[in-house]
């Protein structure tokens, strides 16, 4: 959950903000009916009603999405905001909306459930000639000469090395991860090759559960491959367009996907990478071939220490059981069927596990109640 502050932090961003606040401005028209999603407190929502919609509903699955209707209400439109703390995705309102914000990005397009949150509100929520704000993103991808980033890394096997320890594994492990460069931003002179776009996303159509790419980079000057660095286009609405690309400072980080090794390059060398990712950003796979060397594949998968056990688990042909936490969840899911209060299923917990703290059962229970109850 974001604090009030991180939000005004989100909000001072004015690259990011402005061209929200044009594309409002030339999607919303008096008597709109307009969803914000991801309202947080309410930035997009108090342009949206500046902008003369009739009625928007704030859509945050965080708490602080309660204050923006103490701000509607400060700026007199306490009657025209409507809050909805809980996910979209079960949301169902009285009227078709004609036009639907978010920013959902994260740090990147690629994050957690932004696309299907996206074709769900194009889907259900817009009216057929509604419009969606953003309109599309386009993903860009560079090669960049980046120190900093690559002594960020260093920790992940130097720390065992220090003390005279073979620690090969862990700095496999450390550079097949992906990573923003939130702490070591890149800048535009650090970038050694040209960018070319990889992907692009169209917001309400349907997806792919994977998006995978080829492109060949030209280096532009002489100097040491040490990442690979991408980033989005991201156009709003017709002639509305920013871009995190570095030498760009906004809210949003680059993602950054280190080489096994840097490699020295030349003006004019070339070098063909595929990208894979996953939809929701949490599986990236790159394969790097530059000048005459060998192709080098890289994955997450290979960042992430697992065991066997819950390797299968993940498998289509798993049989799995449930565990004891699941055994749980599924006698008291039943329960939760708008007759009962929190304190008896408590008490229902407690008569199947009287060993167990009843402190720690209640923050249980609570915790199922915010997950699944309504």
């Amino acid at each position: 959950m974001y604090s009030v502050l991180s939000y005004g932090r989100m909000a001072c961003d004015g690259v990011r903000i402005d061209a929200y606040a044009r594309a409002i401005a030339q999607t919303v028209r008096p008597g709109s009916v307009v969803i914000d999603l991801g309202s947080g407190t309410g930035t997009m929502a108090m342009l949206a009603l500046r902008a003369g919609a009739k009625r928007v509903y704030a859509v945050d699955l965080d708490p602080a999405v309660w204050l923006a209707r103490d701000i509607a209400q400060e700026n007199g439109y306490a009657d025209q905001l409507v809050v909805h703390h809980g996910s979209s995705l079960e949301l169902n309102l009285p009227e078709p909306a004609d036009v639907v914000i978010a920013d959902l990005r994260g740090s990147f397009p690629l994050f957690q459930q932004h696309l299907a949150v996206l074709r769900d509100a194009r889907t259900r929520l817009l009216k057929p000639d509604g419009l969606l704000v953003p309109k599309k993103d386009r993903l860009f991808v560079a090669f960049a000469e980046a120190d900093a980033c690559r002594l960020n890394l260093e920790p992940g096997w130097t720390s065992l090395e220090r003390h005279g320890f073979y620690a090969q594994s862990a700095r496999q492990a450390t550079l097949n991860a992906s990573y923003t460069d939130r702490d070591a931003p890149i800048r535009a002179n650090h970038l050694v090759s040209d960018a070319k776009v990889w992907g692009e996303i169209v917001y309400g159509e349907s997806f792919e559960r994977s998006m995978s790419a080829t492109v060949d980079l030209t280096f532009t000057r002489s100097g040491t491959a040490d990442v690979l660095t991408l980033w989005f286009e991201a156009t709003l609405h017709e002639g509305i367009v920013f871009s995190n690309a570095p030498g760009h400072q906004l809210v949003y980080d680059r993602v950054v996907l280190p080489l096994l090794a840097p490699v020295r390059v030349a003006a004019g060398d070339r070098a063909r990478v595929t990208l894979r990712a996953d939809v929701e950003g949490n599986q990236w796979a790159w394969e790097t071939t530059i000048g005459s060397g060998a192709r080098v594949r890289q994955a997450t998968f290979l960042g992430l220490p697992a065991s066997p056990e819950s390797l299968v688990r993940q498998s289509l042909t798993a049989t799995p059981r449930r565990s004891l936490r699941g055994d749980r969840a599924a006698r008291l899911l039943p329960l939760l069927d708008g007759e009962r209060t929190v304190e008896e299923l408590v008490n229902v917990a407690a008569a199947a596990e009287p060993e167990r703290n009843r402190e720690e059962l209640v923050e249980e229970v609570k915790t199922l109640v915010r997950h699944y109850g309504r």
